[in-house]
This record gives C-alpha cells, structure tokens and sequence, in this order.
C-alpha cells in the first residue's frame, strides 16, 4: 500500500508524481492547494508570496498558532513537509515580479485584480505561445464570502475569454476582500475546486472553463466550457 493506492485509476499516478506546480499567494485558497496537492503526492511546489501569519488568518486559513508571524511561505513550507517528505517545495517570500520565472502549471491565489493581471500576463507571455495546451495550465480562483469563481487557461482561445470576461479593474470587482470575510471550511471547497480542474487537465479531460459554485447552497453555474478539440493539439 502507497500514498497512491486508493486513486490510481482515478488519477494517472506516474503524471502526478512527475507533476511540478507554482501557487502564488498562500492565503486561504493558495495554503489549502497546497495542502492538497502534497497529500496527493504531487513532485514538486514552488510557494509564492510576501505576507506573513497573523492572528486574524487562524480562523479562515488553517495556520497553527504558533505559526504567527512567520512568512507564510516558510510556515506553509513546514507544513507540507510533515505532510509529504518527498514533495519538494521552493519557495519566493516576496510579491510576484519580473524577477520571478512562471512555472507551465500556475495556481493564482491572489486577492487584487492588478496582480492578478500582472501574474497572468507573465504566464501567457511566457509560456502560451510556445507550448501545447496539454503542458500548460493556469487556473484562477475569485472567493467571496459564500461563493467563489474558478477559471483555467491552456490555450489562446482561453486567454481570450479570460481577458474578455475575467480580468477588470479593481474598482468593479466584489469591493470585499477575501482577507475581510470567509470561512475556512469555504476556502477548502475553493481550493478543492481549483484542484479538481487541475486533475481534469491532468487526466485530458475537457475543463470547465469558467464557473461558479454557491458554498451555501451548494449551487453551481457553469459560465464557459473549454472548446472541443482544444486540448487535442
């Protein structure tokens, strides 16, 4: 018996294993991907963010107490490595910039459009021109207090919508930050979510790609399907 016994059929287990992912921001969505994604034995996970544990994100992120004031990512780190020793885990205590290199496969948890924009736009120009859709993913994840929005890009066509529908100011986005009100058990439906189009990808399925879900009444709408044949070439 492995970490892998009781899914493999469900998820291509070689894949996984082989599987290198980039989260930037580990607050409430990005440290539940994380979590997630070593327990199920992912390779590799670079960590990316610049703001440290407070008392106030116990409640909504699922830090330990004695994890207040340290660099989330180094807090996350620890964590990951008690869960999954063999789950290598990188990490950038600092904002997402220039100087940070995109991985193919990106979780964007953060909580601004402007960064937001600023992490996706160096993704696509890095990575959408010169791969297939089948090496490459970058999933979004918007949450409010009792629904969230899930989003993933792998090809142009993709882009596109997300520009279109997806990326505005910050001035008409939900004027309530997801540091302001959430619940835990919300942030890991959220990332749950995230995870599960990642798993699609994964296994070359068609994604959704674009939908919402109501964690209170357990609701969800989807918005855009990925185009059939997209993921073929």
């Amino acid at each position: 018996m492995s970490r892998t016994t009781r899914y493999e059929g469900l998820l291509p287990v070689e894949a996984l294993k082989g599987s290198k992912v980039m989260i930037v921001g580990v607050g409430a969505g990005g440290r539940q991907v994380a979590v997630q994604l070593a327990v199920m034995g992912v390779g590799g996970l670079c960590l990316v963010d610049y703001d440290q544990v407070e008392e106030v994100n116990l409640g909504t992120q699922g830090w330990e107490v004695n994890q207040v004031g340290l660099p989330k990512v180094e807090a996350c780190r620890a964590t990951l490595r008690g869960i999954n020793p063999l789950c290598r885990v990188t990490v950038e205590n600092r904002a997402f910039c220039d100087q940070i290199a995109p991985w193919p496969v990106l979780f964007c948890c953060v909580d601004s459009m402007q960064a937001r924009k600023r992490v996706f736009e160096a993704w696509a120009s890095t990575h959408l021109a010169r791969s297939r859709p089948r090496d490459v993913l970058f999933l979004d994840a918007r949450m409010a207090a009792g629904s969230c929005r899930v989003l993933s890009v792998a090809d142009e066509d993709d882009a596109t919508y997300y520009r279109k529908e997806a990326l505005f100011g910050d001035e008409e986005a939900l004027q309530e930050g997801c540091t302001t009100r959430g619940t835990f058990y919300g942030a890991y439906i959220d990332a749950g979510l995230l995870v599960s189009e990642w798993a699609r990808w994964l296994r070359g399925e068609e994604r959704l790609r674009d939908f919402l879900f109501s964690f209170d009444m357990g609701v969800s709408q989807i918005l855009c399907r990925q185009e059939k044949g997209a993921e073929e070439n």
